[in-house]
C-alpha cells in the first residue's frame, strides 16, 4: 500500500511541474492583453513603452523574493506571433486583429475587446 501511495504522489508532482506553467502563461497572456486594453495601446498612434505599461522585468533582487511573473514571457511569445508589434523608439502596441485569429487567443481565452 505504501508504494501505492508514492507513485500517485510522483504521479501528481509530474502533473504539477507539466500542467501549471502552461496555465500561468496562459493567465499572464490574459493579463498582457488587459494591461494593454486598458491603457489604449491598440493601433501604432496610441502605442507605449512597456515602461509606461509597467510590464518591464524587476531587477535581479526582486526576482529572487517574489513569484515567477509570467508576463515577460506572454509579451515575448505575444510579439512572435504578430500579436504585439514593437515600434520604434520601443514603442509596442496590441494588435486586436492578429490576437482575434491567433491560436493563442481561443487557448488562453482572452475576451473579445469590450469584455472585461
Amino acid at each position: 500500500m505504501g508504494w501505492f501511495y508514492f507513485i500517485l504522489i510522483i504521479i501528481m508532482f509530474l502533473v504539477i511541474i507539466i500542467f501549471l506553467p502552461q496555465f500561468l502563461l496562459k493567465r499572464a497572456v490574459r493579463q498582457v492583453v488587459w494591461i494593454f486594453r486598458n491603457n489604449h495601446a491598440t493601433s501604432p498612434a496610441t502605442a507605449k513603452t512597456l515602461d509606461e505599461l509597467n510590464l518591464t522585468q524587476p531587477g535581479f533582487l526582486q526576482r529572487m523574493v517574489s513569484r515567477r511573473d509570467y508576463k515577460p514571457m506572454a509579451i515575448d511569445l505575444m510579439s512572435k506571433e504578430g500579436i504585439i508589434i514593437m515600434l520604434e523608439e520601443d514603442r509596442c502596441y496590441l494588435s486586436e486583429e492578429k490576437l482575434t485569429g491567433s491560436v493563442l487567443s481561443q487557448r488562453a481565452k482572452v475576451p473579445p475587446p469590450g469584455l472585461k
